[in-house]
């Protein structure tokens, strides 16, 4: 069924939507109201799909705009009247094959949006896809929304949740972002690597599994002070035990440009003002001055892609190498005349070992173009990474002062008695202005309109476990006890960290927590239109160093993830040694897994011996709520083996099915001699 291609008007209110107050602060939108910005929407593209299976997409735009949407609609007879609606400020309108996928096998049409920061784009789309769906399947009966996000997506969902009404139903945020989180955690990771990273190899070992997990007895009192700075403002420290993908500089080197283009004083106040570590006389200042790579050098060589773009130079050696480093992020590489005057200055990525400028990465996209043109054999570059290495203790001059803080316990040991920050202020808390304008000027007040389920991560290094309790406590606090029970759910994930879609050895690290999105989804949905309360919230404890604990105990536990446990049992272990075993010789691996209740049966149980490779698929009979089974092995060589079992539940039972799988691991350490 084509709909017609022409301008429709979202409603026939003249009613524009409320202010929330100034314009950064976005409008609190309903049904009924206008947003005049995004109150034309344009159909300019139908199709019928066949993959990931039958569907029928309708695209187009906003006038005078260069806002997108699709919406992928399944047929009538696999419709329920809901659509799932997903968020990020860096997606594009082209919704995923796992996304539509995943709407099409929940009998909901999906609407993806260009991706923009806050929720007036989300809601304009929102809106005109009730319109689309009451054209194509000739109903006018309710129409169900729910809104989901991650990270970033996730202070979008927050600002859609509580600067609207009645345009979604409900929302999942994962990987929950707060008001001070832009910005912090992606300084503070690398600034873990600058500091430790002569004792990375010796920190992983202590997170292995049998290892101590304790790192301070292998570091100098700089080391520890750092670390342990860190740990309070909220790290998981378990995720050390990939140490170099813990504490890259990914996503440090994405928002370098923005944030000194709105505090372009940083990073000279850094090295020259009282107070600041640049400039502190001590062993750490030292440290952070040495991590400076700093010279002059000249172009030998550029490459250019297929379309004749500059993207890779190559320069001459420098004399002294940086004995400090371990990524290739965070360098500015300043044009010089032949007299020395600074022609302007571009962003990218170095290596030291081949002297190889790359600019085909994320972090050059805003670079001054014209500039390319410049770079030839023969021209001078001043190559510096002073703004980088500032950028790693940037979190700690954005304690937020007291008129602003809001309990957020993460910063509490960088205070004073009187609540004051123990180090400079800068003059504008950048990392509240960037989270509040992601979310379309919401206050994360916790006065959500429409029911809510939180996933956070206890591996996340990226959004810090306490962060989600932070907000679950606005919420709390918002709707009362009652009305907290009655919309509010919180799961925690074990060994999940922020990252999806993921492939090799990182498997056996972590599991991939958008499966757990999608039951929450469900959940929520069956919450919202039948009354059919999800699983319980996970029942966890915040320690004094501010992490989150769960239960041991699946029932105890809550939320919908299997708890796993993975140990060695039986015959072929050495005498007097945990876990040593003969090589050739048979060792007995077991496993006890159980699901929390109303998490549905354990469909799955996957084995790999040696943390490399492909899973292998386990036999497990009957699926139910627990799980406990052996596993016969034979080490052939010596070395040092993880073993690690992934189990999954799926609350109907179906073993086949991609969507809605929700995993967990066991791990056991072995040492073959």
């Amino acid at each position: 069924m084509h709909l017609n291609p022409l301008t429709y008007a979202l409603n026939n209110s003249s009613s524009i939507c409320e202010s929330l107050g100034r314009p950064q602060d976005g409008l609190f939108i309903t049904p009924d109201c206008i947003d005049p910005t995004y109150s034309n929407p344009i159909i300019d593209s139908q199709s019928n799909e066949t993959f990931p299976s039958q569907h029928w997409r309708v695209g187009g735009y906003f006038e005078n705009t260069t806002t997108r949407f699709n919406i992928y609609l399944p047929s009538k007879d696999a419709w329920d009247g809901r659509f799932y609606q997903y968020v990020y400020p860096l997606y594009s309108e082209v919704a995923s094959n796992v996304t539509i996928g995943f709407g099409l096998d929940s009998r909901a049409y999906t609407v993806q949006v260009t991706g923009a920061q806050g929720y007036r784009t989300e809601a304009a789309a929102a809106k005109f896809s009730r319109t689309v769906a009451r054209q194509y399947y000739g109903t006018d009966d309710p129409i169900y929304g729910y809104i989901y996000g991650a990270s970033g997506g996730s202070l979008q969902t927050i600002g859609a949740m509580e600067n609207t009404a009645y345009i979604w139903h409900g929302a999942v945020a994962m990987v929950q972002a707060i008001p001070i989180s832009v910005g912090s955690s992606q300084a503070m990771r690398p600034m873990l690597g600058l500091v430790m990273q002569n004792k990375s190899s010796e920190i992983q070992d202590v997170f292995k599994p049998g290892g101590s997990g304790n790192p301070y007895q292998l570091l100098n009192e700089d080391q520890q002070d750092t670390l342990r700075e860190i740990e309070l403002l909220g790290f998981p420290l378990r995720t050390l035990e990939d140490f170099y993908h813990a504490v890259n500089g990914i996503l440090l080197s994405a928002i370098r440009g923005p944030f000194l283009s709105i505090d372009p004083s940083y990073a000279t106040d850094f090295w020259t003002k009282e107070g600041y570590l640049g400039a502190e006389q001590s062993p750490l200042g030292d440290l952070m001055r040495n991590a400076v790579i700093e010279f002059n050098a000249t172009v030998t060589n550029i490459e250019r892609n297929a379309e004749g773009v500059l993207t890779r130079v190559l320069l001459e050696k420098p004399s002294t190498p940086n004995p400090l480093k371990y990524d290739d992020f965070g360098y500015q590489f300043t044009l010089l005349s032949a007299n020395g005057t600074a022609l302007g200055y571009l962003i990218g990525q170095y290596n030291q070992q081949s002297s190889l400028v790359t600019f085909d990465v994320a972090e050059a996209a805003d670079n001054d173009a014209s500039l390319y043109p410049l770079l030839s054999p023969g021209i001078t570059v001043h190559v510096s990474t002073r703004d980088w290495v500032a950028l790693h203790a940037w979190y700690r001059y954005q304690v937020p002062i007291p008129a602003t803080d809001r309990n957020y316990i993460g910063y509490n040991h960088l205070r004073t008695a009187n609540g004051s920050s123990i180090y400079p202020v800068r003059p504008l808390n950048v990392a509240q202005t960037f989270g509040k304008n992601s979310a379309g000027g919401a206050e994360h007040s916790g006065k959500i309109n429409g029911k809510m389920i939180v996933l956070q991560n206890l591996l996340d290094f990226d959004a810090f476990p306490w962060w989600a309790h932070w907000y679950a406590e606005q919420v709390r606090s918002s709707l009362g006890e009652a009305g907290f029970k009655d919309s509010y759910r919180i799961w925690y994930q074990e060994n999940a960290d922020h990252e999806i879609n993921f492939t090799g050895e990182r498997e056996m690290l972590v599991v991939d927590y958008r499966l757990v999105c999608q039951q929450a989804l469900r959940d929520l949905s069956a919450w919202v239109e039948r009354g059919v309360e999800p699983p319980a919230s996970t029942k966890y404890s915040v320690t004094e160093r501010n992490g989150v604990e769960v239960a041991e105990d699946a029932g105890e536990r809550g939320g919908v993830q299997p708890t796993v446990r993975l140990r060695v049992v039986g015959d072929g272990v050495v005498e007097g040694d945990d876990n040593v075993l003969l090589a050739g010789d048979e060792v007995v691996f077991e496993v006890l897994a159980e699901a929390p209740p109303g998490a549905g049966p354990i469909v799955d149980v996957e084995w790999n011996f040696y943390s490399s490779g492909d899973f292998a698929k386990g036999e497990i009979g009957q699926a139910g709520e627990t799980l406990k089974m052996q596993k016969r092995h034979t080490y052939q060589e010596p070395g040092d083996y993880i073993a690690v079992v992934r189990v999954t539940v799926q609350r109907e039972g179906n073993a086949e099915t991609q969507y809605a799988r929700v995993m967990n691991l066991g791990r056991v350490s072995v040492r073959v001699i």
